[in-house]
This record gives structure tokens, C-alpha cells and sequence, in this order.
């Protein structure tokens, strides 16, 4: 369930929560990804949320005044930040998750236009006061009662925090593509092991805790293991060749526009460590028709 690279905003509807669960909901919000923001709304000046002002910062929750100028303020607040949030989203894709913790069934619509626009959105509320609208349109609800036995549950399945899983991402991915020959994209567990810990002098403190097929057990999403060696599994190959194909086009390229087939299949091997696993199932003139908006072959030329 580690998202590794998703983004998550939490969004708190702070007049219709129970604040003494926000630590839980920034744990449990971790599995689902990196924090982008976290706001907590209401009137902070006016009792009940005036005796909170302390207690709730704590870090990554930034508080949001929203002065109590009619019953529904806080509400109308809100649904526009998520406006504001899901406009910046044509310039920069950055959250993927949306977490809002309320149960009020106002927020339904905006619950329905989150998902409308590509979003996933988990609801955080009170299991009987939180409204059915709101649950039926989420994708998946908490209980704000249940989250610290969801977060030990989610320990047992996950024994390495999340934190941690992303701090060895890099590692892992610079050390496999070091042990890269090139012609296989296998590599086995002990060159794995070995590279890591040559790649970082203090990998024992930093991550000797678990032995490596614990640290791998995280990343089936960007690996295929096999318990004795792993290889990088492609998200895209369709994206992945079209970028190497222009990179390739690009470097080869003549002062016409021109490019030899032979010098672009040369250039791709060159920039491609595992090209036989990305190109070697057909001839490169074949691939190039599945691109036929990007190139145009000419007989030995493209």
C-alpha cells in the first residue's frame, strides 16, 4: 500500500472533527505519499477551536482562520482552497491523493468533482455522525476512532515505515543500474548487497536493520523479485521508448532532418543499458511505425 512518489493534500474541517486524532491522520497519510499541505480550518480565534491553537501545531498542519461569519463559513472555505488546489494542477501535477477529514455532507459535491478530475479522495470522520453521501462518495473512508488499530495493522504488513522505504529508493536504484551489464537486467540479491553497501558507508546504521529481501518486498511496483535476483520493472515502456527514440533521432540527426536507421539503432544501444529488453523483440523499422506521429521512415532513413 507505500504509495512511494504519490503527492497527498489533507484538507481538515476543523468545526466538525475530533482534533486529537491529527497525528494519526499525518501517520496514516504517509503511506499514501509525500505531504504537499496540510490545513486545518476554523475559527481559531472562538472557543472550541481558541483552546486548540497549541495542541494542533503540530508540524507539517498549518491553520487556516476562517472567522465565523455565517453557519456554513468553514465549509465554503474549504471548497474553494480545493478550487485553488486542483487550478494549480494544470501547471504542475502534484496531488494525487486527497484526504478529508469531516464528516460533513456538504463536502459530497466536492468529494464527486476531486474524482471527476482524476483524484483519489479518502474520507476521515467520525463513523456515525459522518454522513453517507460523504462515504459512498470517497474511495475509501476511515474511522477516525479506528486509526491508531489501521496504523498497527498497517506496521504488521508494512514492518518499514514509509519514511524509510523512500530513503532507500535512491540507493536502490543507483546501485542496481551500477550493476547493470547491459544485456540482462537481472541482478542477483548478493551483487545487490554488496553494491549498496560499497554505495553507502553507512548502510548498516542507516539501513542493516532489515536484511535486503525485507527492503525489497516494498518496491514490487518498480522491481520484479524472485527472492534470489531482481530486475526494474518498466511503468511505461511505450513512453520510455518514444523518449529514447527522439534522444536517439536528436544525437544522429543530420542538417536535412535525416537520420540513418543503422546510426539510430547504434545511438540506442549506446543510450539504452537495457535495450534488448526494450527493442530486441523486433526490427527497429517496426518499432518506428508504432510512432508514426513522431516519425516518418523513408526507406533506410527516418
Amino acid at each position: 500500500m507505500i504509495h512511494l512518489h504519490k503527492r497527498v493534500a489533507i484538507l481538515i474541517d476543523a468545526d466538525n472533527t475530533q482534533l486529537s486524532y491529527m497525528e494519526e491522520v499525518l501517520k496514516l497519510s504517509d503511506y499514501y505519499g509525500l505531504l504537499e499541505t496540510c490545513r486545518a480550518y476554523g475559527d481559531w480565534h472562538l472557543p472550541p477551536l481558541s483552546s486548540w491553537r497549541e495542541k494542533i501545531d503540530l508540524p507539517n498542519i498549518e491553520r487556516i482562520q476562517v472567522d465565523r461569519l455565517g453557519k456554513n463559513a468553514t465549509d465554503h472555505h474549504m471548497m474553494i482552497e480545493i478550487g485553488e488546489i486542483l487550478g494549480a494542477q494544470f501547471d504542475r501535477n502534484t496531488v494525487d491523493f486527497f484526504i478529508l477529514v469531516s464528516g460533513d455532507g456538504d463536502f459530497t459535491s466536492a468529494c464527486k468533482l476531486l474524482k471527476d478530475r482524476g483524484k483519489q479522495v479518502i474520507v476521515i470522520g467520525n463513523d456515525k455522525q459522518t454522513a453517507k453521501s460523504l462515504r459512498a462518495s470517497c474511495d475509501e473512508f476511515y474511522n477516525l476512532a479506528d486509526l491508531l488499530n489501521e496504523l498497527n495493522s498497517l506496521k504488521v504488513r508494512h514492518p518499514i515505515s514509509p519514511s524509510k522505504v523512500r530513503e532507500f529508493f535512491n540507493p536502490l536504484f543507483f546501485a542496481y543500474h551500477q550493476l547493470d551489464d547491459k544485456k540482462e537486467d537481472w541482478v542477483s540479491h548478493h551483487e545487490l548487497d554488496i553494491q549498496l553497501r560499497e554505495l553507502v558507508p553507512d548502510y548498516e546504521s542507516r539501513f542493516g536493520k532489515y536484511t535486503l529481501l525485507q527492503w525489497l518486498e516494498n518496491f514490487n511496483q518498480q522491481y520484479e523479485n524472485d527472492n534470489k535476483q531482481i530486475r526494474r520493472i518498466d511503468p511505461d515502456p511505450k513512453a520510455t521508448r518514444l523518449n529514447l527514440l527522439i534522444s536517439a533521432y536528436i544525437k544522429t540527426k543530420r542538417p536535412d532532418g535525416l537520420a540513418s536507421l543503422s546510426q539510430l539503432g547504434q545511438a540506442l544501444r549506446e543510450l539504452d543499458p537495457i535495450y534488448q529488453m526494450h527493442f530486441g523483440n523486433k526490427k527497429l523499422s517496426d518499432w518506428l511505425e508504432v510512432y508514426t506521429d513522431e516519425f516518418e521512415v523513408r526507406e533506410s532513413y527516418v
